[in-house]
């Protein structure tokens, strides 16, 4: 069965990004070559990421791998046609910083409704699509207000949505609305914060019961002898309509762990259990509102 795991390379470029526990870097090769090596073919990147780009580049023209590549596109002023210009630079930018000729999938990064909506975002959008510049156009989400607009616009082949033990609300709602539109669940981790307490007390409002809800999972994990990063990753991997599960890691060690926890099939109980426990609080699932 084909992987839904798509390795996600912020810290790649931004090591100190997220509250992970450590901040382990292994050999970029090695840990690309890895990946490819139990599956993962797909990997995410951005400009904003620093030097990512170049780093997968550098990877695909000494390996020769190829790759399902997602990046993006930001910082767009909308005023006025010029905006297509811009667009192009970036998306030339991306793919020369890539060694590759195309972009599998390229995101709006800079997802306010107004730039989402703007007919000349959207026309510079499919006017690289017509030119085999990009082959799947997307929009990396964080609202329900623009979640809307794009299931209804049908602009658009991807969406990429928090989706976590914690918040399947945006997801909920992509499948109550029957779209074809392909998904690709990010924040399945928050960030590695659901793993560090002292982070979620620093930074999380009303931390305790958030702290209480991840104390009921990990209980439920130990029923069935598993961990918290087993049901985080294995119950986002087990929701139908998910395409693509992106893995944040810097670590061969964290990527196999991922990857053995994507194999296992959870049962029914388990998910219903994941699924009542599952209160949500948007402040927790949304870190610009974090503190």
């Amino acid at each position: 069965m084909k992987s839904k795991l798509c390795l996600g390379t912020v810290k790649v470029g931004v090591p100190s990004y997220g509250y992970s526990l450590t901040n382990s870097i292994d050999n970029h090769n090695t840990l690309f070559l890895r990946a490819t090596e139990i599956g993962i073919t797909c990997f995410d990147t951005s400009p904003r990421y620093a030097n990512s780009e170049k780093i997968i580049g550098n990877f695909i023209k000494k390996h020769s791998k190829k790759l399902f590549i997602s990046t993006k596109i930001d910082n767009l002023n909308t005023n006025d046609k010029s905006v297509i210009h811009k667009m192009r630079e970036s998306v030339l930018r991306s793919i020369e910083n890539l060694n590759i000729e195309f972009l599998d999938l390229c995101y709006l990064h800079q997802n306010e409704l107004s730039i989402i909506s703007n007919e000349y975002v959207l026309d510079g959008l499919n006017q690289l699509k017509q030119e085999g510049l990009i082959d799947n156009i997307g929009v990396s989400i964080y609202s329900g207000e623009e979640l809307d607009y794009i299931l209804k616009s049908n602009s658009f082949d991807w969406v990429q949505i928090p989706v976590n033990i914690l918040d399947t609300s945006f997801y909920n709602r992509i499948v109550e609305s029957d779209s074809t539109i392909k998904v690709a669940a990010r924040s399945i981790f928050l960030q590695g914060i659901i793993f560090n307490t002292e982070a979620i007390k620093n930074h999380i409002p009303n931390a305790d019961r958030m702290i209480e809800l991840l104390e009921r999972i990990k209980l439920l994990g130990e029923q069935y002898n598993l961990k918290l990063i087993d049901l985080a990753v294995a119950y986002v991997c087990s929701l139908q309509s998910i395409d693509q599960v992106l893995l944040g890691t810097t670590t061969i060690r964290n990527l196999e762990k991922v990857s053995e926890a994507s194999q296992i099939l959870l049962n029914t109980n388990i998910k219903n259990m994941i699924d009542e426990i599952s209160i949500i609080n948007k402040i927790w699932t949304n870190p610009r509102m974090w503190t």
